[in-house]
């Protein structure tokens, strides 16, 4: 059997991951407004999945790096040129921007690794990406409370 006849999904499986992915509903309603008889017990099966598992992790990537990465790049530039909002919030809306363009951080190794797609990186690179999120979260929350 070729290759692409495996990866191929029927109407109501692409229309199940439009409704995961794209409108971020649960599995169950997901299922259900695909058309689907057996809501649950179909999107628990679907989800288990290996060609869907892919389908769904490679639609939420497209996501995010068009529309999501866009939307947030305008955010950060309404937050650093808006007068009424905070100075720390925009400092932070300003340093995340230097980061992810990689000019600043103090990961270098992660910001290195930001132009790699998620599901591409190992565990450990993953961590550490992780790990720099976090950190910049608890000092743009510790801005915040001063």
């Amino acid at each position: 059997m070729p290759r692409k006849a495996t990866q191929t999904l029927t109407e109501m499986q692409q229309q199940f991951v439009l409704y995961r992915v794209r409108c971020g509903m649960n599995r169950t309603e997901g299922a259900r407004l695909a058309g689907f008889k057996w809501p649950s017990r179909v999107a628990y099966q679907l989800e288990q999945s290996p060609k869907l598992i892919a389908r769904i992790r490679n639609e939420r990537n497209k996501l995010y790096q068009t529309e999501l990465a866009s939307q947030s790049v305008e955010t950060l530039k309404d937050v650093m040129s808006d007068p009424e909002a905070p100075a720390s919030a925009r400092v932070a809306a300003a340093r995340t921007a230097l980061e992810l363009a990689g000019d600043i951080g103090k990961h270098p190794q992660a910001n290195q690794r930001m132009d790699q797609p998620l599901c591409e990186m190992s565990p450990e690179q993953l961590s550490a990406v992780i790990g720099h999120w976090e950190e910049e979260r608890g000092t743009s929350h510790q801005g915040h409370n001063a």
